[in-house]
């Protein structure tokens, strides 16, 4: 959707106008109104760890977590909501700026998060599913 601001009849030159800036800025409020909230009605738990059911039942999922050092290499990670039919992508990526981390073994509420060095390792998840 795009949108075109469009000067009245007969003035091609916004200086015309009183003031620019309230112009800009009228223009905008109008502009966000007429913009629909599409994700107000959508099932959501929007946070640090979450999820975003869409209207077709495309899931889409987030986090972050740790990987002690003191637990092992690996860790479960439990989705905020588990896919109703499968988890078909789930991407971990490091906090630390080296990607050391990587998933495996998804299930419909959760998946194995695995991590390649030695030490904690925080990172970030991205899953989508149905």
């Amino acid at each position: 959707m795009s949108f075109a601001f469009v000067p009245p009849t007969g003035l091609n030159d916004v200086t015309h106008f009183p003031s620019k800036d309230i112009l800009i800025r009228k223009h905008i409020q109008d502009l966000l109104q007429q913009i629909p909230d599409y994700y107000e009605d959508l099932p959501s738990s929007i946070g640090a760890n979450g999820y975003l059911t869409l209207s077709k039942g495309l899931i889409i999922q987030w986090g972050n977590d740790t990987i002690s050092a003191a637990t092992g290499n690996s860790k479960k990670v439990t989705f905020p909501k588990p896919f109703p039919v499968s988890c078909v992508y789930f991407s971990p990526v490091s906090n630390g700026g080296i990607n050391n981390v990587y998933g495996d073994g998804k299930s419909n509420d959760s998946v194995y998060a695995w991590k390649t060095s030695t030490g904690d390792v925080l990172f970030s998840w991205f899953a989508i599913g149905y």
